[in-house]
């Protein structure tokens, strides 16, 4: 049944809680046989707390304490179970009791779970060392707000953790701000730190780009007098100088910014201090500036280190050359990556997955697909161990250049060599059907993908919806919807975006209002680029003032316009034929320091010329070019169009010499618009200075024949 036909649709409130998978892979029947094993030959008790204070303190927790799905018994005998192995000094068989019933119950869990300790196991013994295997049982499964809770809660009761337990829980909170605080708790403690507390710490500082910081608590390091250089913490920050440098290198390529390698020096300094400190780099060191330099594409910088390597006898190991490989791969330097391959060979190393992977991908990102499916088949007829990520690869290189039957070809392969597709396969696939142009043969693989157990996501409907959008087939793309609910697989924002999109391209403008307030009301944030399409979307069919509505909604939802957001509301204005308005709206949003893109220059440039308001236009692209913005030919070209359509000659004229002295040259189109207009206007001598230009250029101009020898012979004739 298809959701919907002119009304709104109503999709079930209901979001997946994030955090209540359970991690544990084995069933709570075999939990449960573990810990009665275990509880076997020990006493029930470790404390003389009887039965019957027990059932009370229950009894008051099933009213007040909210616990999950009713598994108070469950948490108490588990419990039990760890005080009673810590009081006889079996603590990791404790933390592997306590470890199996977090897994269980999932992050988030921590305040019932200290609750409960606090409540029934506050008078035993052994109640230190559950509370210090519980924050180190949070850390070591990666849940770092409960690991931080009974951290603090301990701190509160004035029960102190083991250095190891600091240890886990402050790597646990390594990307988070707080690991600062945690650290400064520790030392307040009276417990010293050792160097991989403060390796820890440091390593946290680099990953979260406080590399000031960084520098800093290494001064402070530096200034103990038991300090000594350790070549983690030295690994730790050039790793943090080498992923800032590449980090702002790919900002500054992007704003076409020249290079500065200032940042990658700061990671040579430490690199070279460190040897002068008498550490010797170990193989982690050169991997780590050789990946950097993999990422910035210096091969020479790359074999520099290479040779080093070899000078000092230090020999890779099979994570370094993965990156070389990866490295010669991504710059194009297959012969090299081929040469390092046939040298891990030599050494009996066996190439890992990481590897055949980097060929693949760079190979297929090269536009040689067929030399990756040539490279896979080697690696077959070898008997090595080929997985499906590496049939992947391939699959999604022939999608790329839309070869269809060669990836529908290659799928056909895995299941005759055994392989099971996964998601990312029927992904890639149905990307390749939609992009064809075959999107009913998309749906109906879609609904057989399930037959090989593989399960489709949001990614997958979302692909199929955005491709019978595009095509106009709103109702099979709102059916698609439907059943997506149905299987219980909950939209996105992309998904939802996708929707208004189609229903706004079919002119349905106001359902698609009506599904972004149902999606609100389900408390899903929408983005900047569902508001976009439907601003887009009342702009196409002149509801001017609903688009500016649009725009005062995202505001009070606190979602920030782009520069995208503001171009389509100056072309609407521009539409509207408030050629005024649009550029007092454009000087008050620069006026504001608002980032606008060179577009909402050009649309209204392009509207004053087709308007007759040269001198205005002219003056705009004067600004437009003070701006620094990136003009390009087809910019002057689209300007000069207009201008000598409406016979504007002289403008024209003056901006093709704006256009010259910023260095760009004239092609074919261009040339030849410029001479039929200076011809028709009878401007001889300035139409043999544009033939002489054209001629330097190569470029030829044949419009009018008849016209060119006229010109010549008047010209003769004076």
């Amino acid at each position: 049944m298809r959701p919907f036909h002119g009304q709104a649709i109503r999709f079930p409130c209901r979001l997946p809680a994030p955090f209540r998978s359970a991690k544990c892979s084995r069933s709570s029947s075999s939990v449960g046989a573990a810990v009665e094993e275990q509880e076997s030959d020990i006493p029930l008790f470790w404390n003389p707390c009887s039965l019957n204070e027990i059932q009370c303190t229950e009894s008051h927790l099933h009213r007040n304490l909210i616990c999950r799905d009713g598994r108070l018994d469950y948490w108490i005998s588990q419990l039990r179970c760890s005080h009673a192995l810590a009081g006889e000094g079996r603590l990791r068989r404790a933390r592997k009791v306590l470890t199996h019933m977090l897994e269980k119950e999932g992050p988030g869990s921590a305040p019932a779970v200290c609750q409960l300790l606090s409540n029934v196991f506050c008078d035993w013994n052994s109640g230190n060392h559950v509370w210090d295997i519980l924050a180190n049982a949070y850390a070591r499964l990666e849940m770092p707000s409960d690991a931080l809770f009974v951290v603090r809660r301990m701190h509160a009761l004035n029960i102190h953790a083991s250095k190891s337990t600091y240890d886990a829980v402050l790597y646990c909170l390594r990307h988070v701000d707080v690991v600062s605080d945690l650290y400064r708790d520790i030392k307040a403690s009276g417990i010293s730190s050792n160097k991989i507390t403060d390796s820890i710490l440091l390593d946290a500082l680099c990953k979260q780009k406080r590399l000031q910081n960084a520098l800093s608590f290494f001064q402070e390091l530096r200034e103990r007098k038991d300090f000594m250089p350790c070549i983690v913490i030295i690994n730790s920050l050039i790793s943090g100088f080498l992923e800032e440098a590449l980090e702002v290198f790919g900002v500054m390529e992007r704003d076409g910014v020249e290079v500065d390698i200032g940042l990658m020096n700061d990671a040579f300094k430490v690199f070279n201090r460190m040897i002068v400190c008498g550490l010797r780099p170990d193989v982690v060191t050169y991997t780590t500036l050789i990946s950097g330099f993999c990422k910035d594409g210096s091969i020479k910088q790359m074999e520099t280190l290479l040779d080093e390597m070899e000078s000092i006898g230090l020999d890779m190991d099979v994570v370094a050359y993965s990156v070389l490989i990866h490295g010669y791969c991504r710059t194009g330097h297959f012969d090299k990556a081929f040469q390092t391959c046939q040298v891990i060979h030599s050494k009996r190393i066996i190439p890992n997955s990481f590897i055949h992977g980097a060929f693949l991908s760079s190979l297929c990102k090269n536009g040689m697909v067929s030399e990756a499916n040539e490279y896979l088949d080697r690696l077959t007829r070898c008997n090595l161990s080929v997985n499906v990520t590496l049939y992947n690869r391939v699959i999604d290189g022939y999608v790329q250049e839309g070869n269809i039957d060669g990836a529908v070809g290659l799928y056909k392969q895995m299941f005759k060599r055994g392989i099971m597709p996964t998601t990312v396969t029927c992904n890639s696939l149905l990307l390749g059907f939609c992009k064809t142009g075959q999107l009913f043969v998309a749906r109906d693989f879609l609904r057989n993908i399930e037959i090989y157990g593989v399960t489709p996501t949001v990614v997958t409907y979302t692909t199929l919806m955005d491709a019978f959008s595009e095509s106009g087939d709103v109702d099979a793309m709102l059916e698609l919807l439907g059943e997506m609910i149905g299987k219980d697989i909950t939209p996105n924002v992309i998904t939802f975006s996708v929707v208004i999109k189609g229903l706004c391209k079919k002119g349905r403008i106001n359902e698609a209002v009506r599904l972004l307030k149902e999606v609100s009301d389900m408390g899903i944030h929408v983005d900047e680029i569902a508001y976009n399409t439907l601003i887009q979307g009342f702009c196409e069919v002149s509801e001017f003032k609903m688009a500016f509505c649009m725009l005062k909604k995202m505001f009070l939802t606190n979602v920030s316009p782009t520069p995208v957001t503001y171009s389509l509301l100056i072309n609407a204005l521009c539409l509207k034929g408030n050629l005024e308005g649009a550029e007092l709206y454009l000087n008050d949003l620069v006026d504001k320091g608002v980032c606008l893109r060179k577009f909402a220059y050009i649309t209204i440039i392009k509207a004053q010329c087709a308007k007759g308001m040269q001198q205005k236009a002219i003056l705009l692209f004067e600004r437009m070019l003070r701006a620094d913005y990136d003009v390009s030919i087809k910019d002057y070209s689209a300007v000069i169009n207009r201008l000598c359509k409406r016979n504007c000659i002289t403008e024209a004229v003056l901006i093709f010499n704006m256009m010259l002295c910023t260095g760009i040259l004239p092609d074919q189109e261009l040339s030849c618009v410029m001479c039929d207009a200076l011809l028709k206007n009878y401007y001889h001598r300035s139409v043999f200075t544009l033939q002489a230009m054209m001629t330097k250029l190569c470029l030829a101009y044949d419009n009018d024949q008849e016209s060119w020898v006229n010109v010549q012979g008047n010209l003769m004739f004076k």
